[in-house]
């Protein structure tokens, strides 16, 4: 029988939480699991082995990293639609069953779904759309919102929790960047999402996320290049030049706050001074925020009683 979903799990050194990982995906023929050990050094081996069922098990020779590893399972695939899977993550098995039906009835290229928090399972991510409904959604009003409302925990910002159309990452060559190391993700999504002529949504929570296991995603999403690589992908798109100009300031206050409340001076430091060519860059065109313009004096300046003060006003806290 012709295989409906390959499920992709690259797997390093995951021997504690892989065996669990496997056994939340539901026994459906229609499913193909995919592991790709990322020659790991404990006994992953063994313990994948060990499960009584159909899996296609691949060991690389070389520690290649999560997006090679993706991209590996992407090309062996052989069902009509993908989907990834942490090794130290779990799925919700009957939920994912009612998602493999749609995926028998419905033709689409990308497919969003939610995701819950371990330990604390009832906090999911924000919701886009209403509850129990399949959704056909208009791309520019999907990034739209994302870019009007930027937060770390937005379902765009992750490869799982997602349903993706084989042929559609086959035939527009849509792979992982593995030149990054962190934030891989979210680059990823922002060009499937840029190539898809058909996106839907269905609130159905598929993906457990464990928080604080060695996760091999693991996104820092404090870095800001990922915010400037979407900004430069979605920009063509969008066509909204002060749209892309106040996500980038909305952004970039949340991370400011963060980095003053964690002391982390350097860190800002290095993010302001990288972070104005993006404007910049952005048509070109004259920045008219007085908050971007704050943002290039602190950038400029090492005080750090100016950047409290600068954080102040940012939040229009002085005046």
């Amino acid at each position: 029988m012709n295989k409906l979903l390959s499920i992709i799990i690259p797997a390093y050194n995951a021997e504690k939480t892989i065996l669990s990982c496997i056994n939340s995906i539901p026994k459906n023929e229609k499913i193909e699991i995919i592991v790709i050990n990322d020659k790991s050094t404990d006994n992953i081996d063994k313990v994948v082995h060990s499960v009584e069922r159909e899996i296609n098990y691949y060991t690389l020779k070389e520690n290649m990293g999560v997006s090679y590893c993706r991209n590996y399972g992407i090309k062996q695939s052989q069902a009509k639609y993908i989907t990834f899977l942490d090794a130290d993550d779990t799925l919700v098995k009957n939920n994912l069953n009612d998602v493999i039906g749609l995926c028998h009835e419905q033709v689409f290229d990308l497919l969003i779904l939610y995701y819950i928090c371990n330990p604390n399972k009832n906090k999911e991510t924000y919701c886009l759309f209403e509850k129990n409904t399949i959704n056909l959604i208009n791309k520019v009003s999907l990034l739209d919102h994302y870019l009007s409302n930027p937060v770390r925990n937005s379902p765009l910002n992750y490869c799982w929790a997602k349903i993706y159309n084989r042929d559609l990452l086959i035939n527009k060559n849509i792979l992982f960047n593995e030149n990054l190391k962190i934030n891989e993700d979210i680059e990823f999504v922002s060009n499937v999402i840029i190539k898809s002529n058909s996106i839907y949504s269905y609130h159905k929570k598929i993906y457990v996320y464990n928080i604080g296991q060695n996760h091999s995603s693991n996104n820092n999403y404090s870095d800001f290049n990922v915010y400037k690589s979407i900004s430069y992908n979605y920009y063509d798109l969008i066509k909204n030049k002060n749209l892309i100009e106040n996500s980038l300031e909305k952004f970039l206050i949340m991370i400011i706050h963060e980095y003053l409340c964690k002391k982390k001076f350097s860190h800002l430091r290095k993010l302001l001074s990288n972070e104005f060519l993006i404007v910049k860059n952005i048509k070109k065109s004259n920045i008219k925020s007085k908050k971007i313009k704050v943002l290039f004096l602190l950038k400029i300046n090492k005080s750090i009683n100016l950047l409290y003060i600068s954080l102040r006003l940012l939040r229009n806290e002085i005046c």
